[in-house]
């Protein structure tokens, strides 16, 4: 399945919760996190977090910030060009992805 035809069905995906955690293979969509006020809030992560093996994660205008650790095994990336980790996310492991932007 191509980039393009994932972002179709965005819908259809699960919103990533570190707090629940991966399941292998599935794919997941990190998205912005509306508050009580109003204002989009990012996916915080302030500990240790490792994703299950061949997981997707889409960053479909989400971001994941904190001061954690998000480890891959084999964790495909799709996102557009923009950061989508805060500068205190320490990003470990093994990913897949066709490019990477220094954003």
């Amino acid at each position: 399945m191509t980039a393009n035809e994932i972002l179709a069905d965005i819908e259809n995906y699960e919103k990533f919760d570190p707090v629940k955690g991966t399941v292998e293979g599935k794919t997941y969509v990190v998205v912005p996190t509306t508050t009580e006020t109003g204002k989009n809030s990012d996916v915080v992560i302030n500990r240790h977090i490792t994703l299950a093996h061949n997981t997707t994660l889409i960053f479909a205008g989400g971001k994941i910030s904190g001061t954690g650790t998000l480890t891959g095994d084999n964790t495909r990336l799709i996102a557009p060009i923009t950061q989508i980790f805060g500068e205190d996310i320490t990003v470990d492991g093994i990913w897949v992805m066709d490019r990477a932007y220094p954003q």
